[in-house]
């Protein structure tokens, strides 16, 4: 009733992905569906939202335009040999109590030379990130369940991620605004 008058802040998150492609968002879309059967009462994210998080920058109340200049200086000019991301198994991360049921992959190193690439740059501009030597788990997040979900052997889905974006997700709105998109290419392309 009197929300107008004292608005709260809704959290802003900043971070780079990977998207997945058409073919690779259906085929993620088809293992979710076998497994609203297996979790009844999970809470499904949207497939528009599907994304394997790179660098997760952090999270402010407000839009925050100096982090994503920043950001855009760091991810301009990155480099990578191609890589193919394979989700072939499912993974519950994060709070025990309402974990997220994600497709899981192991690492390229291609993916884990990015990924330090990035971070080096995202630092050397002042983003305050996670501790070094911290996992790198490649996951795309299809659901958030109930404690200890069962993890039935998936489909595997595979995609060549073809450019990285920077990501604003904010506390409360449905999708994701992208705010940069840049080509993955190998060096001297």
């Amino acid at each position: 009733m009197h929300e107008d008058l004292f608005p709260t802040a809704r959290l802003h998150r900043l971070f780079f992905a990977l998207r997945p492609d058409a073919p690779a968002g259906a085929a993620i879309e088809r293992v979710a569906a076998a497994l609203r059967v297996v979790h009844p009462r999970a809470r499904w994210v949207a497939p528009a939202r599907y994304h394997a998080t790179l660098l997760y920058l952090g999270e402010n109340a407000g839009e925050r335009p100096d982090w994503v200049s920043r950001a855009h200086e760091a991810a301009g000019g990155l480099t990578t040999a191609a890589f193919t991301l394979c989700f072939d198994r499912l993974a519950a991360l994060g709070t025990p109590s309402r974990p997220a049921l994600a497709l899981a992959a192991d690492v390229p190193d291609a993916l884990r030379a990015l990924h330090e690439m990035l971070r080096r740059r995202c630092l050397q501009r002042g983003f305050k990130l996670e501790q070094a030597g911290q996992a790198l788990l490649p996951h795309v997040t299809i659901a958030y369940t109930d404690p200890k979900p069962a993890l039935p052997t998936i489909d595997a889905v595979a995609w060549q991620p073809g450019h990285l974006e920077l990501v604003q997700s904010v506390e409360g709105r449905p999708g994701h605004d992208v705010l940069g998109c840049w080509p993955l290419r190998a060096p001297g392309a």
